[in-house]
């Protein structure tokens, strides 16, 4: 049996064990004792289940790095790990999985410059994504380097309109191999997918109107942060 059918096996089990083990309780503990009885089985009960699911994700972490090695284990791992962390209620843990890790360097001492766009350009190392689409009204106000020992680490585009509304292109190149987990209010916020060029677009869209737009290319991690526009969303999909 593969280690993949194997983890499937266990996963299942465990979920069944936790089904059959919830208890209601009988009418006489809800009415004579309700918070002595019941509080205190929700509680142990409470524990016991997160203890075995800190014990699952515990194996699961050990099994990703196993499995990393391939394809089919790296998304079969991060596909489980979004199972766990999709059951909490209105909020939405959303898993990223990137071939490298940004900003390795960060507890040190970076620089940051204020440079053209050209500028800009010239002086990193990594991919800069650039959209060759911007909407009428948009134009490029500046760009942002932080560098490390001479290395850029980010690149922050900002563009604003004639009505003062800002996009910011956040890019990250990317290091090492990890995974980033951003926690979402579903009563904020909505989230999807978009899949446009073979690359997919996680869509984070704010009650204010906002929206952040999260993807990798090129090895470089992007956030785009703006107002919730099609035209603009446009500009996002054009930047290669």
């Amino acid at each position: 049996m593969s280690k993949v059918n194997e983890l499937d096996r266990v996963i299942k089990e465990v979920i069944h064990q936790e089904v059959n083990l919830i208890e209601v309780p009988d009418m006489y503990d809800v009415w004579n004792d309700i918070e002595k009885n019941i509080n205190k089985k929700h509680k142990h009960r409470l524990f016991t289940f997160n203890k075995r699911i800190a014990g699952i994700i515990a194996a699961l972490l050990v099994l990703g790095v196993t499995l990393s090695t391939t394809d089919e284990g790296y998304t079969y791992y991060r596909r489980i790990l979004n199972f766990f962390s999709s059951t909490e209620g209105d909020h939405i843990s959303i898993q990223l999985d990137y071939g490298s890790n940004n900003n390795p360097q960060l507890n040190f001492e970076t620089t940051t410059h204020k440079l053209s766009l050209e500028e800009a350009k010239q002086n990193v190392s990594f991919h800069m994504g650039i959209p060759s689409y911007v909407p009428d009204g948009y134009n490029i106000q500046e760009a942002f380097l932080t560098e490390f020992n001479g290395e850029v680490l980010n690149v922050e585009l900002i563009y604003i309109s004639n009505n003062n509304e800002l996009v910011r292109i956040d890019q990250e190149p990317i290091f090492e191999q990890h995974a980033e987990v951003i926690n979402i209010n579903l009563n904020n916020a909505t989230v999807e997918q978009i899949e446009k060029n073979n690359i997919i677009y996680t869509v984070i869209k704010m009650k204010n109107d906002k929206v952040i737009i999260i993807w990798d290319m090129h090895e470089v991690k992007y956030t785009v942060d703006m107002t919730s526009n099609d035209e603009l969303m446009k500009m996002v999909f054009s930047i290669e």
